[in-house]
């Protein structure tokens, strides 16, 4: 089969530039003078192999086509100018072939960690990943560790009867990954007079994430989680654990019998999530209209005919990140009848913050920003790594 590509025939549809938000703290202003801001944005793009006509009738077939989507994704991410980008989706030949050498382009470096099931289609094997773009005249990468969450749960489906290890291996091995970065901010214009800082940033939800990652280190996790703000991977995330209902509704196999499910990790408590920092600004009266009341989340992140809800979150440590501005959401009586469209290229939106690192207040312990590469140690890292993963092949 030839295939014969050529420049658009027609122009695509004019897409209004979403706008950063700023988030106020009323009666909580900080003075931002001397302290290091940057932007992170986290988007899950659609993988062509998942873009199916089947899946997607309402949408033409022309906006479906990869050549199409990919370019609009382009102009979409490169607008928003974030210092961090956090893929999800994204596969392996279109992260070589494109992104990585576009974005190149606009001065970024890359990293990227695909699934390890590959699927056969259009005569090659093709599989779907997550990446991570930074702006190298701001940053460094310090480390990098990629994580399968299949090793961290095959132990549970081996531990079930033989007779339940084929229905506990579907439940539980869905081939989920996680990129882990930690960047190191560089001694430019922008953050002058700063001492070097750490941020670690993660795509994807980490499970035992606090044997790699200092605690003192700031922390972000980013991605498509498939669960919303109602789920106990939510609350395992936000509130340091989550309540197994011990019975057969809940847990069938039970797999999770007699276990606690928890984890050290200091993230927000107070709010959920960057997005939940609408909730207590002032002056955003339009986008709590786009906001859940009770869950203080996003009413979707994902929004196709056939659902609409909150899957995407970027999660943070409120100890020491401060979220300045957030990216409007969108209404969905502009997106029907749903994602992705001619408009927009993805059945998920964009979810994107400004942070500003702070330090603690007075009285609640010491800042990392005094001098935080004293509070950070690679080989340490490397180590408490490799030992988590030989617990994940043992």
């Amino acid at each position: 089969m030839n295939i014969i590509e050529t420049k658009p025939v027609i122009t695509a549809p004019y897409s209004r530039p979403r706008c950063l938000v700023n988030c106020s703290l009323n009666g909580f202003d900080f003075d931002p003078k001397g302290q290091v801001a940057f932007s992170v944005l986290s988007y899950n793009v659609l993988a062509d192999l998942y873009a199916r006509r089947s899946k997607y009738r309402y949408c033409p077939p022309w906006a479906l086509v990869w050549e199409y989507r990919r370019q609009k994704l382009l102009d979409e991410i490169i607008k928003y100018d974030a210092d961090i980008i956090c893929l999800q989706e994204l596969q392996s030949d279109h992260f070589e072939s494109f992104f990585e050498p576009e974005l190149a382009k606009c001065g970024y470096s890359a990293m990227y960690k695909k699934k390890s099931k590959e699927l056969y289609t259009a005569n090659k094997y093709i599989i779907d990943g997550c990446a991570i773009f930074y702006r190298h005249t701001l940053f460094i990468e310090t480390a990098k560790y990629e994580l399968e969450f299949d090793k961290t749960a095959l132990p549970f489906v081996e531990a079930l009867e033989p007779k339940l290890r084929s229905e506990g291996s579907f439940r539980l091995l869905k081939d989920n990954i996680a990129l882990v970065a930690v960047l190191e901010t560089l001694n430019n214009e922008r953050f002058h007079d700063m001492f070097p800082s750490i941020i670690c940033v993660v795509v994807s939800l980490i499970n035992k994430l606090e044997e790699i990652v200092d605690p003192q280190i700031p922390l972000l996790i980013c991605g498509d989680f498939n669960s919303l703000p109602s789920s106990d991977p939510y609350k395992f995330v936000v509130s340091g654990g989550c309540d197994l209902v011990d019975n057969e509704k809940h847990d069938p196999l039970g797999i999770f019998k007699g276990r606690k499910l928890q984890h050290s990790l200091h993230l927000v408590l107070l709010q959920a999530s960057a997005y939940a920092s609408f909730s207590v600004s002032v002056g955003v009266e339009d986008q709590l209209n786009k906001m859940d009341g009770e869950t203080k989340e996003p009413l979707f992140t994902n929004f196709t005919r056939s659902f609409s809800g909150t899957l995407d979150y970027i999660f943070y440590t409120e100890n020491s990140l401060r979220v300045e501005d957030l990216l409007e959401l969108l209404d969905r009586e502009s997106l029907r009848p749903g994602l992705p469209s001619p408009v927009w290229p993805s059945d998920h939106i964009a979810l994107m913050a400004r942070f500003s690192l702070q330090p603690p207040p007075i009285g609640l312990g010491h800042c990392l920003l005094q001098h935080p590469l004293k509070s950070f140690n690679k080989h340490h890292l490397d180590n408490l790594y490799d030992t988590f993963q030989g617990q994940l092949q043992s």
